[in-house]
């Protein structure tokens, strides 16, 4: 569950950008919403492609991956499903959000915030 100070920063940035509606949503339900639904567990063959399927569509949302050179591909791919499940977050596509961590093939395709 969001808490009151993520809220109250969410709306902070939201009145500064000029945005009127702010929705709280997991990454999860934002993915969705776009169309997306990362496969929970996919096979080793395909971990890298949907690893770099999944942080390309989190781009899409202003979350950006950094710095997880210390975990493998199919690490990464399931802290952030894993992570994903108790957090709620706005959709502020002006304000980017970044996470800290990359692999080996996130680094390829993100090298910050944008």
């Amino acid at each position: 569950m969001i808490d009151e100070d993520e809220v109250e920063d969410a709306l902070f940035w939201a009145n500064l950008h000029g945005i009127t509606r702010v929705v709280f949503k997991t990454l999860r339900q934002w993915l969705a919403n776009g169309g997306y639904v990362p496969p929970a567990d996919p096979p080793d063959d395909r971990v890298s492609a949907e690893l770099n399927t999944l942080l390309d569509r989190l781009a899409d949302l202003g979350v950006v991956v950094e710095f997880a050179d210390h975990l493998s591909d199919r690490e990464l791919y399931s802290w952030l499903l894993e992570s994903d499940n108790s957090k709620h977050t706005s959709r502020r596509s002006q304000i980017p959000s970044c996470i800290s961590a990359s692999s080996a093939a996130a680094a390829r395709k993100t090298t910050g915030c944008i």
